[in-house]
C-alpha cells in the first residue's frame, strides 16, 4: 500500500480540496559533479546524464505513479462510541475531531489493549482500516524546492483572504502573502532546516481527492 504521512493542517486541506499537490524529498538526493548527475537508487548509480536526463528518470521512478491510489495517513486515536446498548469501536481524526466506525478485528485488538487510548496518534502508526482518504495521482514531477513557482505553493498550501495559512511550531497557525515565505516555513515545519538550506529535489505530486 503507497500512503502519505500528512499533519492534521494537510489532511484537512486535502480533504476540503484546498490542497492539490504534497512534496515528498527525493531519496537519495541526486549528485552533480560538472553537469554530469548520477542518481544511486539501493547504492547503485541507476542513471548517469545531464541535469534534465536524471530528473526524467526520478520522475518515472517516483514513489507514486498517475493513476495510483495513495492513502493518507494522519492523526488519530482508537475511541470507542456508544450505540444505544452497544459500543462501537472506531477511530477520531485529529483534524475535524470526526470520529468512524472501524469493523475491524485487528483494530479493536489496538483499542482493547490501548493504554492511552484518549491520546493522539502518529499518523505514521495509522492502521489501513482507518484511513479514509484515498486521493489518485494525477501528475508528477520532480524541482529543486526553491525552484517551486507561486502554482505550486497554491497546490501545497490553504490560501485565504490573509494569505497563505501556515504552521510555524514556535507559534502555531499564521498568514504571510509572500508564497516564498509561506513555502519555506512549511518545508521547516515538516522536512528540517537542511532541507530549505540545501534545496533538496522534491516530487510535487498533484491529487484528486476521494474519501473512502
Amino acid at each position: 500500500m503507497t500512503t502519505y504521512i500528512a499533519t492534521a493542517t494537510e489532511a484537512a486541506a486535502l480533504r476540503d480540496g484546498s490542497k492539490t499537490v504534497i512534496v515528498v524529498p527525493v531519496k537519495p538526493q541526486p549528485v552533480f559533479d560538472n553537469g554530469v548527475g548520477k542518481w544511486l537508487k539501493n547504492a547503485n548509480i541507476q542513471e548517469v546524464g545531464e541535469q534534465d536526463v536524471v530528473i526524467d528518470y526520478m520522475i518515472k521512478h517516483a514513489p507514486y505513479s498517475v493513476g495510483q491510489k495513495i492513502g493518507i495517513r494522519e492523526a488519530w486515536r482508537p475511541e470507542n462510541m456508544k450505540n444505544h446498548d452497544n459500543y462501537e469501536i472506531g477511530v477520531r481524526y485529529r483534524s475535524d475531531n470526526r470520529w468512524k466506525h472501524v469493523p475491524d478485528d485487528k483494530f479493536y485488538w489496538i483499542w482493547a489493549n490501548s493504554k492511552v487510548a484518549d491520546q493522539w496518534r502518529s499518523p505514521a502508526t495509522m492502521p489501513r482500516s482507518a484511513i479514509r482518504q484515498w486521493p489518485i495521482c494525477e501528475a508528477v514531477e520532480c524541482v529543486r524546492v526553491r525552484d517551486m513557482t507561486e502554482q505550486h505553493v497554491n497546490g501545497v498550501l490553504r490560501r485565504d483572504s490573509n494569505g497563505f495559512k501556515i504552521f510555524i511550531p514556535a507559534w502555531g497557525d499564521e498568514h504571510t502573502t509572500d508564497h516564498t515565505e509561506a513555502l519555506k516555513q512549511h518545508i521547516i515545519a515538516k522536512y528540517g532546516q537542511s532541507a530549505w538550506d540545501n534545496n533538496i529535489y522534491v516530487w510535487l505530486v498533484t491529487v484528486k481527492n476521494q474519501e473512502k
